[in-house]
């Protein structure tokens, strides 16, 4: 049966000269591979139609039985310009691709993840990669996971977190100690300013990324807003996620050069 849906390629490999191996995040399937015969040849109807983080219309064989599918056909939607010619974009699209990579099992439909990842590949090409909006990405796929960080209260005994000096992020259990619980389990963490627990809440709540020019924070305050949110998805995605490390030090150079 021949399937057609909106797809954006993640990754491809090389299979012979002319044929890769391309997986794919889409809109109806979830994450899958195809093999794309011919794709390289010059005469080949494959050619210039995907590549990394377009979005295209995908058509292919579906079958129950796992491995490799055969596309058919693909027709370019959106290319996404700016990156072939700004590195940084490259870098930080890479990190959202590989993370949903990561994230999404083989061929289980995620409609709500393919959407987010399309949105935040529209944004990187029209506003350039920074920071924060890495982070909201982080956020709300983890939400649409299942697996929601908690910032606006303690998890030990509930007390708001709004403004409280003292407290602490404990990446393994998901949430935020208060000062006195903190003490009183002595539970390793890193100490979050009220500023960028604040920043955190309101990012996970926000249904967009925040423009670049309302953006008012401190380069050192949205490292540790980084390296908080890193150790959660080390922590509870089992995954180094390298291609993050990669991504937050372009990022960072850029500000410092």
């Amino acid at each position: 049966m021949i399937v057609r849906t909106h797809a954006i390629p993640l990754t491809f490999t090389p299979v012979t000269e002319s044929s890769r191996a391309v997986t794919w995040m889409t809109e109806d399937h979830g994450r899958l591979v195809t093999l794309i015969k011919g794709s390289q040849r010059p005469k080949s109807l494959f050619l210039g139609q995907y590549d990394l983080f377009y979005t295209c219309e995908l058509l292919f064989y579906n079958r129950d039985r796992d491995g490799w599918l055969i596309a058919r056909e693909c027709n370019t939607l959106s290319a996404r310009d700016r990156f072939r010619t700004d590195w940084r974009a490259c870098l930080a699209a890479s990190y959202l691709c590989d993370l949903v990579r990561t994230c999404v099992p083989h061929r289980t439909p995620a409609p709500e993840l393919f959407q987010l990842l399309h949105r935040a590949l529209e944004d990187l090409n029209t506003r350039g990669a920074d920071l924060i909006h890495l982070l909201w990405f982080e956020l709300a796929l983890l939400q649409k996971l299942g697996l929601t960080p908690q910032f606006t209260a303690c998890i030990e005994c509930g007390t708001s977190m709004i403004n409280q000096p003292g407290a602490h992020w404990v990446g393994a259990r998901g949430g935020m100690v208060c000062r006195s619980c903190h003490q009183r389990s002595q539970e390793h963490g890193i100490p979050l300013p009220p500023d960028v627990v604040a920043a955190l809440s309101h990012w996970q709540r926000a249904t967009l990324p925040p423009p670049v020019s309302k953006i008012r924070m401190e380069e050192t305050r949205q490292q540790t807003a980084a390296k908080a949110l890193g150790i959660f998805l080390r922590m509870h995605l089992d995954s180094p996620l390298v291609s993050r490390r990669i991504a937050m030090r372009a990022l960072l150079y850029r500000k410092k050069a």
